[in-house]
C-alpha cells in the first residue's frame, strides 16, 4: 500500500524525535555512581547541556518535537531515554543534599532553562537568508522605526547566537556558581 504523504510526514517527525531522545539517552546512561558523580553538580549539568546544544543545532526540528512530546506524553509514557535522563538529574540533585521538594523545582528549572535557550538560538531571525546586509537580511525595514527604536536598535545582535558560553553561563547562574 502507498505511504501517504501525511503519512511520511508523521514518519520523519517519529524519526526525528527518536534520534533527539538518542543523544539525550547517552547522558541518562550513566549510573548516579559512575566516576562522573565525582565532579560537582553544577558541572555535570553542563557537559549534557552542551551535547543537547550541539545535537539541537544539528537537528534543529528535533527541539520543537521534545517539547511538544513532553506537553502531551503522560510521564510513564515518555521514552525510556527521557525517563533515564530525568532520574539521573533527581539523582545527582538528591545525592548533593537536595530534599525530594528541592530537587523537584532544580530540575524544573534546569529543563525549562535548556530548551527555552534552544527556542530562543533556533528561532528564525532572518527575513533573507541570501541578503548580504545585515538590515536587509534581517527585514529591519518592515518594522517602524518609531514603534520599536530598541528592538531595531539591537537586532543584529538579537540575530547573533548566544552560542555554548551563553548557555554554560545561564546553567551557572541558575544552579548558584
Amino acid at each position: 500500500m502507498p505511504c501517504s504523504h501525511r503519512n511520511m510526514a508523521t514518519a520523519s517527525r517519529s524519526s526525528a524525535f527518536a534520534r533527539g531522545i538518542s543523544t539525550i539517552g547517552s547522558w541518562s546512561e550513566l549510573s548516579p555512581h559512575d566516576a562522573v558523580a565525582a565532579q560537582p553538580v553544577r558541572a555535570q549539568f553542563v557537559g549534557p547541556a552542551l551535547a543537547t546544544y550541539r545535537v539541537a543545532l544539528r537537528h534543529p526540528n528535533v527541539v520543537p518535537l521534545l517539547a511538544t512530546r513532553l506537553l502531551s506524553t503522560p510521564l510513564a509514557r515518555r521514552p525510556v531515554a527521557v525517563l533515564r535522563s530525568d532520574e539521573r538529574v533527581l539523582a545527582l540533585l538528591q545525592d548533593a543534599g537536595l530534599s525530594d521538594g528541592r530537587a523537584v523545582r532544580v530540575h524544573r528549572a534546569f529543563t525549562a532553562w535548556l530548551l527555552g535557550y534552544l527556542f530562543v538560538e533556533l528561532r528564525a531571525m532572518d527575513d533573507d537568508p541570501g541578503e548580504p546586509d545585515p538590515a536587509f537580511r534581517l527585514g529591519l525595514y518592515r518594522m517602524p522605526a518609531q514603534e520599536f527604536p530598541r528592538l531595531r536598535a539591537t537586532a543584529l545582535a538579537m540575530g547573533d547566537r548566544g552560542g555554548p558560553e551563553q548557555l554554560s553561563a545561564g546553567l551557572e547562574a541558575l544552579l548558584g556558581s
